[in-house]
């Protein structure tokens, strides 16, 4: 009732995986706590699986997620579209010029995976399975539940992973990472927005939704 007569507070229980959470949500909260500052957030990064599962059992108000989990309970409703990139060590033997088989990349270079349950392997797991790669096949030397901790350890030359161009961009326009082609283009994905469709919503958190829906376009 407070929302209807034209004042807007309360606090928003977020929780999000890596991608939203460190490079997206930022400015479109911080746009939003500009409008309506007796707003809070609680906000926790985790991966896919459990952003859908906090959102399912109320234990968030909304979520970010980085793939589509079939739950009868949620809504998935497209918020942005992201690159996946493949990048290697600056020091790689690896030309940035040349594209490579896919194959031949995740057979003969370490690979450092995301964790089980991520939104980036659900996405790029499909895509293996599409160019006919087995899983069996990969020389993977790690497995991380960072984003930022992988692009760090690529930095460093534990191997080469796949991860969101949005996060990487500012390690590959330093010149910390390389960005490699494939022969293959790797796909597109789309991060979503994650609402319970069983609760009745807040005024407010109608409102955050619909300011999202309105910004997005601006928070690549």
């Amino acid at each position: 009732m407070r929302g209807l007569g034209g004042e807007v507070r309360g606090n928003v229980r977020i929780i999000a995986s890596t991608v939203p959470a460190l490079y997206i949500l930022p400015a479109l909260l911080a746009n939003f706590h500009i409008v309506y500052p007796d707003v809070t957030f609680s906000i926790r990064a985790s991966d896919t699986a459990e952003v859908v599962a906090e959102v399912s059992n109320h234990k968030a108000d909304i979520g970010f997620a980085g793939s589509v989990v079939h739950e009868s309970k949620c809504d998935f409703i497209p918020f942005v579209d992201e690159r996946l990139v493949l990048i290697a060590p600056r020091d790689s033997a690896l030309s940035p010029d040349k594209p490579y088989p896919l194959g031949e990349i995740l057979c003969e270079q370490g690979f450092i995976a995301r964790e089980r349950g991520s939104g980036t392997r659900s996405e790029y797991e499909k895509f293996f399975a599409q160019q006919n790669v087995a899983s069996d096949g990969i020389r993977t030397v790690a497995s991380v539940d960072s984003t930022q901790a992988i692009i760090n350890a690529v930095r460093y030359g534990l191997g080469v992973a796949i991860v969101s161009q949005i996060a990487a961009a500012e390690s590959l326009g330093r010149g910390e990472v390389k960005d490699i082609k494939l022969q293959c283009e790797l796909p597109v994905r789309k991060i979503y927005t994650v609402i319970n469709h069983n609760v009745a919503h807040s005024y407010l958190i109608k409102l955050l939704v619909e300011h999202i829906q309105r910004q997005k376009k601006a928070c690549i």
